[in-house]
């Protein structure tokens, strides 16, 4: 992946670590240690701070780029390109935070998104509900609201949420690209629950959220010009100040939706014999070919996994550079060829778009791009395989040439395409059951539910790697292990989310 871009995705994620540094202090200081005089904002002098004793020195440089994002011109480093574009990037990320009405001080822990949905009068603040300052994990005390923490006692929330952030910061995975995936990991665990701003603003997003949106779109800048950054960057801050009319409508970036077709036949094609087991193991089936599928395209963009907003339940969205539209076609074109030999027509990929202008990202101005790129991929929905060359259109128009020999036919899905193995069912007499249906009962839907499931392809000790030869081999016939291995991380680095 081009270094420029994973530079961007480094120095966007970290350029606020220094809120959550800060507030584990007991008494707060106007400034880091050895950043006295700068005329930073505090929190930028400890994302400084948090960088020179935590990042590894080889990714450094880039990382300690974003923490300048308040005063570009007083970055150390000779280059101030990359500290312009998070400045800008933070801007625009920061387009969605709302104004509480009032001129104070906010709790520092984010609100219940359920207090802020109201079908009247808003709700009180003295009646708000707050998530627990913790460690994401599966645990009621750490995923449910409740009563504000007493300030006295947040420091040591946030220590521990702190302790997190440095331990991941100073693994050196040996390459940036599973670095900022690791780290990625990391914020979601102990970022999920902080607020990126309670001064002067409603504490409802996360510095999680609002950190990797700001990475994201420093990397679909990055190959801007220096001269639109400094005019957009320059606009920005008077629009946010109140002296511009409004951000310009320049393109920065493009909204990218992922929709996988034909999910519910997919996952409704069972037999009465262990049903749930089918469901589990099909439904954990698509969720693996969703994140395949997107891992494919992020690698097809050259874009690391930052830029992805949301990805489940077979859809997938991200945000892109300008660039990336015209490489959609083509992309759909290769995942379509393998959907289409291993599971015919049943799946199918569809892609929209919509470009994003700097104004999109005005609070309320937002939701308008997000229903052209919706209009894009239901019009791509209305023409699938378009993107297909003559050579491909046989595999979905032409009747095959041989078929209907129930000795060849899986009982379960229809196919008689791939090689079939007997099975008792109460429902039908003779009954045969391809491998791939096989392996969703057998080893994903069996596996699920045990909690013993793995990405593919990962290496474990002698009998897990022979687990998942053997899984491996019956789940080849879908399309998951060779879109997963082409999108694959380098050093095969796991999300901790």
């Amino acid at each position: 992946m081009d270094s420029k871009n994973l530079n961007a995705a480094l120095a966007g994620l970290l350029h606020d670590i220094g809120k959550i540094e800060q507030r584990a202090l007991p008494v707060p200081r106007k400034a880091a240690p050895g950043f006295e005089g700068e005329g930073q904002p505090a929190h930028a002098t400890y994302s400084a701070y948090f960088i020179q004793t935590n990042v590894p020195p080889p990714y450094r440089a880039a990382a300690l780029a974003g923490a300048y994002h308040h005063a570009p011109e007083k970055s150390p480093a000779q280059d101030k390109f990359l500290s312009k574009l998070v400045a800008l990037a933070d801007k625009l990320s920061a387009g969605e935070r709302v104004d509480p009405g009032q001129n104070k001080e906010q709790p520092r822990q984010i609100i219940s998104i359920f207090d802020r949905v109201a079908l009247a009068a808003p709700r009180r603040q003295k009646d708000w509900h707050f998530l627990p300052l913790r460690p994401l994990q599966l645990a009621q005390d750490a995923l449910f609201p409740g009563e504000r923490r007493d300030k006295n006692a947040e420091g040591g929330g946030y220590q521990v949420l702190l302790d997190v952030l440095r331990s991941a910061a100073k693994q050196d995975t040996g390459d940036l690209h599973s670095y900022v995936e690791n780290l990625l990991g990391a914020l979601q665990t102990a970022a999920w629950c902080v607020p990126s701003a309670y001064y002067y603003s409603a504490p409802d997003v996360s510095l999680y959220d609002h950190s990797r949106m700001t990475a994201a779109l420093a990397v679909c800048m990055a190959g801007m010009a220096e001269s639109e950054i400094d005019a957009l960057l320059q606009a920005s801050r008077e629009a946010f100040q109140g002296k511009g009319d409004k951000l310009p409508d320049t393109p920065v970036a493009v909204l990218i939706g992922g929709d996988i077709s034909g999910i519910q036949k997919f996952i409704y094609t069972i037999t009465s014999k262990k049903a749930a087991q089918t469901l589990r193991g099909r439904s954990f089936y698509l969720q693996l070919l969703t994140e395949a599928v997107l891992r494919f395209v992020l690698k097809e963009l050259d874009l690391p996994y930052t830029n992805v907003i949301y990805a489940g339940g077979g859809h997938f969205f991200l945000l892109a550079p300008l660039d990336a539209q015209g490489k959609l076609p083509e992309i759909r074109r290769k995942v379509t060829e393998k959907m289409l030999r291993s599971h015919g027509i049943g799946l199918y990929l569809a892609l929209g778009c919509a470009q994003l202008p700097a104004s999109g990202f005005k609070a309320g101005e937002f939701p308008q791009f997000w229903s052209e790129m919706h209009a894009d991929l239901g019009r791509a929905k209305q023409r699938r395989y378009t993107e297909l060359g003559p050579e491909m259109h046989a595999a979905v128009f032409a009747a095959p040439p041989v078929g209907g020999n129930p000795d060849d036919t899986c009982s379960v899905c229809g196919s008689d395409a791939r090689q079939t193995d007997p099975f008792d069912d109460e429902d039908q007499r003779q009954a045969r059951i391809c491998r791939l249906c096989d392996s969703f009962v057998a080893d994903l839907g069996a596996e699920a539910a045990a909690g013993q499931v793995c990405r593919p392809g990962l290496a474990g000790g002698s009998r897990r790697r022979e687990r998942r030869r053997r899984r491996r081999e019956r789940l080849r016939p879908g399309c998951v292990e060779s879109l997963w291995h082409a999108g694959s991380v380098p050093g095969e680095a796991r999300r901790s989310g």
